[in-house]
């Protein structure tokens, strides 16, 4: 009798996850991915990371991926989520992270095109975010934290 209680529990967190999440490595520079990882927590929801500068990336990728952050959005598992795109003259790095307390966070590391060794890091803690259909997050209400590399 309890799995029939539980299966459609299991199946909607199963189903937050796309099935086939972009791998994160190599993103960012070398500890960024482990940050994010300590950040969210071991058991969180794998949003994957999209290479939106691979013209690779299909629409089923970034479809499942939307849905994927929308679903966890609106749930309350921590999760991660993020891309890689060239937004002016840098790569642009943005995460989207819940924390196993709850805390959105948006973090963006930005790198010049032509400059392998430096970037820039800003961390905010969201009150809400959202996404749209190009996988851009939107932030609302957010605190700065220190900015640079995430101790944790």
């Amino acid at each position: 009798m309890r799995a029939a209680w539980l299966l459609p529990f299991l199946s909607a967190i199963c189903a937050a996850a796309p099935a086939t999440a972009q791998p994160w490595r190599p993103v960012g520079y070398q500890g960024f991915v482990e940050s994010i990882d300590a950040l969210v927590g071991p058991g969180a929801i794998d949003c994957g990371f999209l290479n939106l500068l691979d013209g690779k990336q299909g629409a089923n990728a970034k479809r499942a991926a939307y849905q994927c952050v929308r679903s966890a959005l609106q749930g309350r598992r921590p999760f991660k989520f993020g891309t890689l795109r060239i937004p002016a003259d840098s790569y642009g790095y943005e995460i989207l992270a819940r924390t196993p307390q709850g805390e959105l966070w948006r973090v963006t590391f930005d790198r010049m095109l032509t400059d392998d060794e430096s970037g820039q890091q800003w961390n905010q803690v969201c009150q809400s975010a959202s996404i749209d259909a190009d996988l851009v997050v939107h932030g609302k209400d957010c605190v700065s934290k220190p900015d640079g590399r995430l101790n944790r």
